[in-house]
């Protein structure tokens, strides 16, 4: 955490990595390149911190999780992370809100996803929405 935070600093957060891993040594080539081939990724860690999030969250913040797991490609992804300064872009958002969207049967639309860019808030709208008649939804879709 310590790292992250210090790199954060110097750093825009979509560069910052998600997972560190202490290795004792790097793993050579003959000419002394590191060998990336030959890195061991620890994935028990990974899957450790994964369920670790995963057990804190409401069913509806698990499911919005799994859809930002799958738009970035990895497991380390918090409820207060805000999506565009984790590296996520408009392309990538409409992809993620059609996921939602699909999921909880809801028209969420894209400045409501901008309005809300983390898990947390976004997961108190995707509720709020669910709970509306099917007109007030068709209301939300023409804003």
């Amino acid at each position: 955490k310590e790292i992250s935070e210090s790199l954060g600093e110097k750093l825009p957060s979509y560069m910052i990595p998600s997972f560190f891993q202490v290795c004792k040594e790097f793993p050579r080539t003959a000419n002394g390149k590191i060998n990336r081939k030959a890195l061991n990724l620890n994935t028990e860690e990974i899957e450790k911190s994964e369920t670790n999030v995963t057990k804190e969250l409401s069913p509806t913040e698990e499911i919005i999780y799994k859809i930002w797991s799958e738009a970035f490609k990895t497991k380390n992804i918090s409820v207060k992370d805000n999506f565009f300064e984790i590296g996520g872009a408009s392309l990538l958002a409409i992809t993620v809100i059609t996921n939602i969207n699909s999921a909880f049967n809801i028209n969420l639309s894209l400045r409501e996803f901008f309005d809300n860019p983390r898990i947390k808030d976004l997961s108190e709208k995707v509720n709020a929405m669910k709970q509306l008649p099917a007109n007030q939804l068709a209301k939300n879709i023409i804003k």
